[in-house]
């Protein structure tokens, strides 16, 4: 690690070059346009379901006038084709969004301008190669998070079954939620390993975009051994950041303050300051990937 920035000079080389450099502002402006076009074609998914009738599982079970098992098989194997429909291009949608934000944020610490802003799209040109990608990081996370899932199984069924004997004894309760608590720490481990190992996948992706999803993700991993803990504590080090963006949607959810404000704080303030926290974000896990050397082969 010895030569590389610290957490807090790194933040400050992507708040210099985000906001006083040209490329810094117009790689800001690509990843803005990349989000809004992302996000605009699910929405346009959603509505053209709507419009046609088309109903996934989740509309069914929220919104529907009978619990799921009420329905036809037909109703149900046509909601289940839809879903895993929208699934799929949400994270066709996802990858595309991900691999451009990653580019363009790579392209604005090294302050390369040229072409920036049609490279932050180029993700659309091979719309299953970022599926690939992201159907690969989400796997390795379910099967990371399979412990947490184990957790919550068991401690809902011992609730389920034993409920009438805690809620009678508040000691056992309490005893209860503190091993539940110290049980989600620990089976959240391999779910942030999972996270840190993995945290190049994208930029490796576009400094190779000749590579297999397989390849960045065993790249990732080399590069990333002994980096993981300076990762962390970079992420970390935004708190100040996510601090604020807390505060804004929890000051949007207080009930005393008028219904504009709150209506203000939720639906701009906080979108706008998710928007810029991200992009600032995003350019120092750039200039992180930018310090940790490559290794050898």
């Amino acid at each position: 690690n010895r030569g590389m920035r610290t957490s807090k000079e790194i933040r400050a080389l992507a708040r210099k070059t985000l906001f006083h450099t040209r490329c810094g502002a117009r790689a800001m402006s690509a990843m803005l346009l990349l989000g809004l076009a992302c996000s605009l074609a699910l929405l346009l998914l959603q509505q053209a379901f709507l419009t046609f009738g088309i109903r996934t599982l989740d509309y069914l079970a929220l919104t529907g006038d009978a619990p799921l098992a009420a329905y036809s098989f037909d109703v149900l194997f046509a909601a289940a084709v839809a879903t895993v429909f929208y699934v799929f291009i949400q994270a066709v949608f996802g990858g595309i969004q991900n691999f451009g934000w990653s580019l363009a944020a790579l392209r604005g610490m090294r302050q390369a301008e040229t072409g920036l802003t049609r490279a932050a799209f180029s993700g659309f040109r091979v719309p299953f190669g970022m599926f690939a990608m992201m159907f690969a990081y989400t796997i390795r996370l379910l099967v990371a998070a399979l412990p947490l899932m184990l957790v919550y199984g068991i401690f809902f069924l011992a609730f389920y079954f034993l409920r009438d004997f805690l809620l009678a004894h508040t000691l056992w309760l309490g005893a209860g939620v503190f091993l539940l608590f110290i049980a989600f720490l620990v089976a959240t481990i391999p779910v942030f390993y999972v996270i840190y190992r993995y945290r190049f996948v994208w930029y490796l992706k576009v400094d190779h975009p000749d590579w297999s999803a397989t390849k960045c993700f065993r790249e990732s991993a080399r590069r990333l051994d002994g980096y993981k803990w300076r990762a962390f504590y970079l992420d970390c080090s935004y708190w100040k950041a996510f601090l604020l963006l807390t505060a804004l949607l929890v000051a949007g959810l207080i009930p005393v303050l008028p219904e504009l404000l709150r209506a203000m704080l939720v639906g701009i303030v906080f979108p706008v300051a998710a928007f810029f926290v991200s992009v600032y974000y995003m350019f120092g896990q750039a200039q992180f990937y930018l310090e940790v050397p490559p290794r050898a082969a």
